[in-house]
């Protein structure tokens, strides 16, 4: 029969647990410092997150052009967490759209349009509708520009989590 403690155990020295079957701890207990640089803990026991951010090739003060940009190959299957596009000068009179797109479909809901009436640098999120990954998918981003008066700098990020080891 195993003992009970309600008001929790305090082992001084080493606790052999080579024999138990589970050992389940709080949540948030365990943190980086208490895990041994040289424990065999798997890779795909941790999460393995990547962000991507793109310029379209152009400089900061650059007026934006119409282009696609590959962005990302996944290396194991995953989950887009975020997408997010900005001007770094929206213009006097501006638009243009971003789209996050894999293997050629777009994953938002609707494209992010930014235009003359946003403000600058304003980080404005797509909504991600197909948000899974797998190896090998191609993540690309669409800059459509319809007038570019004044505007500068478009720059877009992606952010997804490995649920599998990369390889």
């Amino acid at each position: 029969m195993a003992a009970i403690f309600k008001d929790g155990i305090e082992v001084e020295g080493n606790c052999d647990l080579a024999s138990a079957d589970n050992m389940f701890y709080k949540a948030g207990s365990i943190s980086d410092a208490a895990v041994s640089a040289s424990a065999a803990i798997g890779g795909g026991k941790t999460l393995q997150r990547f962000q991507q951010t793109e310029n379209f090739g152009l400089d900061s003060d650059a007026t934006p052009v119409s282009t696609t940009r590959t962005v990302l190959m996944a290396r194991a299957a995953g989950t887009i967490d975020y997408f997010y596009a900005s001007m770094i000068d929206t213009g006097t009179s501006a638009s243009s759209t971003f789209d996050l797109q894999k293997n050629g479909t777009t994953v938002l809901s609707a494209v992010v349009t930014i235009s003359n009436a946003d403000t600058d640098r304003a980080h404005e999120a797509g909504t991600i509708s197909v948000g899974t990954v797998a190896a090998g998918d191609e993540l690309t981003m669409d800059l459509v520009v319809s007038t570019s008066t004044g505007a500068t700098g478009p720059i877009a990020c992606v952010g997804i989590t490995y649920t599998a080891q990369p390889t």
